[in-house]
């Protein structure tokens, strides 16, 4: 029996079978993602490496070269490209097409673990990122308050931890404010004088704050870890660092204390980054999401909780959306929407000119939303989203479904 047969013998059937698919479609199309582009995954991979104060080719001796010796051996591997540049190694992946992303960052993450004990100790642990189209910023948020070290502290503190434990957000950067810095300004006369290097008083100062496991010891039916707390807690101590030096004379070793030759300051980090708001030095929050999250729901949770934080934060600290990225998608969509919407309008409007049939028009103009509804089921099974593509491709339809 063909499906045209069916349709006429059992009404009631095809009826039911209609009406659970419309239901099951407007459910799936509540539980479907929206966001600005579809979830395509490319095999690139960037290995993203610090070397805080190294030149441009020490970064490329010391860890560019390294790295890409490793990564040169791995399978379906299609192109390298390192920029070495100061203080930082950029090193880019491209891998064939067959190859998944997440397969390919942990092939590349396995190989620079090989390597990590080649690179320099001072090396800032190497970042690995997958390419991800939507891992774009959502939400920029200003944070202004007193003073720039107290904004920037109680972001870093308090603000940023509470949105990261807000659903579907993923990585929030903070940009601008002032840092605390505890800085030892070496007096270069008084280094030679003593006979020192600057090395030797990196050295004593790593020496001396340190913050490390003991092992453990065993009391009665308890196990006691223990630890090693010797990091400064203050700038006084500092100062008060002896480094042991050799009297070329007496041949004999004395003490100087740090402060004598040099000059310890509880000051500010360099500022490299700086972030306004309304013209006015402030602190800005940029918020990414997840994956797989829905943009438009994190941006509304986000929000949600900066009028929750508004209420109990200090006097004279202020949360402020500075840029909504949701807005764009949310018009984006909403446009596509509207024109599937009259799409389907105009094509009832001009089958009724063309049939002359309320019957017929009718029929057509029930059956266009029901398919696209359905539609939407299996978009959710798929693991697809809306996005401006899906939601033309199912404009696109509405003409092919006429035919």
């Amino acid at each position: 029996m063909n499906l045209p047969r069916l349709a006429i013998n059992k009404p009631i059937f095809i009826s039911v079978f209609f009406l659970a698919l419309a239901v099951i479609g407007t459910y799936s199309a509540f539980k479907l993602n929206v966001t600005l582009m579809p979830n395509v995954e490319f095999p690139y991979v960037t290995i993203k490496t610090l070397y805080p104060g190294a030149s441009p080719d020490q970064v490329e001796t010391l860890i560019s070269k390294p790295l890409e010796d490793s990564i040169s051996t791995i399978n379906n591997l299609k192109n390298i490209q390192t920029v070495s540049s100061e203080g930082v190694s950029i090193i880019i992946c491209e891998f064939t097409m067959d190859v998944s992303a997440d397969v390919a960052a942990s092939d590349v993450r396995e190989k620079v673990s090989s390597v990590r004990g080649q690179l320099p100790d001072d090396v800032k642990e190497p970042e690995i990122l997958k390419l991800d189209v939507n891992a774009i910023p959502v939400l920029y948020i200003g944070f202004s308050g007193p003073d720039l070290q107290s904004v920037y502290q109680q972001a870093k503190d308090n603000i940023k931890p509470i949105l990261q434990t807000v659903k579907g957000v993923g990585n929030i950067n903070i940009v601008g404010g002032l840092k605390r810095e505890i800085r030892v300004d070496v007096i270069p006369d008084k280094l030679r004088f003593y006979g020192l290097t600057l090395l030797d008083v990196s050295n004593r100062l790593k020496s001396e704050n340190i913050n490390l496991p003991v092992g453990h010891f065993s009391s009665g039916d308890l196990e006691v870890s223990g630890r090693i707390d010797a990091e400064f807690t203050d700038v006084s101590r500092i100062s008060l660092l002896e480094i042991p030096l050799m009297d070329q004379r007496t041949s004999q070793t004395r003490k100087v204390n740090i402060s004598s030759l040099a000059e310890v300051k509880d000051t500010y980090a360099e500022v490299r980054d700086v972030a306004r708001i309304d013209g006015k030095d402030a602190v800005a929050l940029i918020v990414q999401k997840q994956p797989d999250s829905n943009t438009i729901e994190v941006v509304d949770n986000v929000k949600s909780e900066i009028s929750r934080l508004n209420d109990i934060l200090p006097e004279g600290y202020e949360l402020k959306v500075v840029v909504d990225d949701s807005l764009f998608i949310r018009n984006a969509v909403a446009d596509v929407r509207s024109n599937l919407f009259l799409g389907v309008i105009i094509t009832g409007i001009v089958l009724f000119l063309f049939l002359h049939g309320v019957g017929s028009t009718l029929i057509v103009s029930i059956t266009l939303p029901i398919s696209l509804v359905g539609t939407m089921f299996f978009m959710y099974m798929a693991d697809f989203t809306f996005n401006i593509l899906t939601l033309t491709s199912l404009a696109l339809c509405v003409g092919v479904l006429i035919h």
